[in-house]
Protein backbone atom coordinates (compact mmCIF):
# COMPACT_ATOMS: atom_id res chain seq x y z
CA UNK A 1 0.00 0.00 0.00
CA UNK A 2 0.85 3.60 -0.23
CA UNK A 3 1.46 6.36 -2.78
CA UNK A 4 2.77 5.50 -6.54
CA UNK A 5 4.16 1.90 -7.70
CA UNK A 6 7.65 1.44 -6.28
CA UNK A 7 8.22 5.12 -5.80
CA UNK A 8 6.95 6.30 -9.36
CA UNK A 9 3.64 7.66 -10.88
CA UNK A 10 3.46 6.43 -14.20
CA UNK A 11 0.97 8.02 -16.21
CA UNK A 12 -0.25 5.46 -19.06
CA UNK A 13 -1.48 6.45 -22.49
CA UNK A 14 -3.44 3.38 -24.03
CA UNK A 15 -1.08 0.40 -25.16
CA UNK A 16 1.41 1.45 -22.99
CA UNK A 17 2.81 -0.55 -20.19
CA UNK A 18 4.97 -0.12 -17.16
CA UNK A 19 6.74 -3.12 -14.99
CA UNK A 20 8.23 -3.36 -11.99
CA UNK A 21 10.48 -6.06 -10.26
CA UNK A 22 9.45 -6.66 -6.34
CA UNK A 23 10.11 -9.28 -3.84
CA UNK A 24 7.86 -11.02 -1.29
CA UNK A 25 9.27 -12.87 1.59
CA UNK A 26 7.68 -16.28 2.16
CA UNK A 27 7.47 -18.71 5.00
CA UNK A 28 6.44 -21.73 2.85
CA UNK A 29 8.15 -22.93 -0.86
CA UNK A 30 4.32 -22.33 -2.56
CA UNK A 31 2.26 -18.72 -2.17
CA UNK A 32 -0.80 -16.94 -3.54
CA UNK A 33 -0.84 -13.45 -4.68
CA UNK A 34 -3.26 -11.35 -5.65
CA UNK A 35 -4.28 -7.50 -5.56
CA UNK A 36 -5.33 -4.31 -7.17
CA UNK A 37 -4.08 -0.78 -8.45
CA UNK A 38 -6.26 2.20 -7.84
CA UNK A 39 -6.10 5.29 -10.20
CA UNK A 40 -7.55 8.25 -11.65
CA UNK A 41 -8.24 8.47 -15.30
CA UNK A 42 -7.48 11.84 -17.40
CA UNK A 43 -11.10 13.06 -16.37
CA UNK A 44 -10.66 12.41 -12.59
CA UNK A 45 -12.12 9.67 -12.46
CA UNK A 46 -11.26 7.07 -9.99
CA UNK A 47 -10.15 2.90 -11.49
CA UNK A 48 -9.60 0.26 -10.15
CA UNK A 49 -7.55 -2.36 -12.03
CA UNK A 50 -7.46 -6.10 -10.41
CA UNK A 51 -4.21 -8.41 -10.45
CA UNK A 52 -5.58 -11.96 -10.52
CA UNK A 53 -4.19 -14.60 -8.41
CA UNK A 54 -1.30 -16.01 -9.09
CA UNK A 55 1.08 -18.81 -7.50
CA UNK A 56 4.46 -18.30 -6.41
CA UNK A 57 7.05 -21.39 -6.47
CA UNK A 58 10.44 -21.05 -4.48
CA UNK A 59 12.77 -23.77 -5.98
CA UNK A 60 13.27 -26.37 -3.54
CA UNK A 61 17.09 -26.24 -3.95
CA UNK A 62 16.86 -22.69 -1.74
CA UNK A 63 17.38 -22.86 2.28
CA UNK A 64 15.47 -21.02 4.60
CA UNK A 65 16.88 -17.93 4.68
CA UNK A 66 16.10 -17.61 0.90
CA UNK A 67 12.95 -18.24 0.34
CA UNK A 68 11.55 -15.15 -1.27
CA UNK A 69 9.63 -14.79 -4.42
Amino acid sequence: EGDGVVGEFPVLRPGEKFSYNSRHILDTHRAIAEGSYLGVDEQGVRVVVRIPAFEMIVPEERGPKEMWA
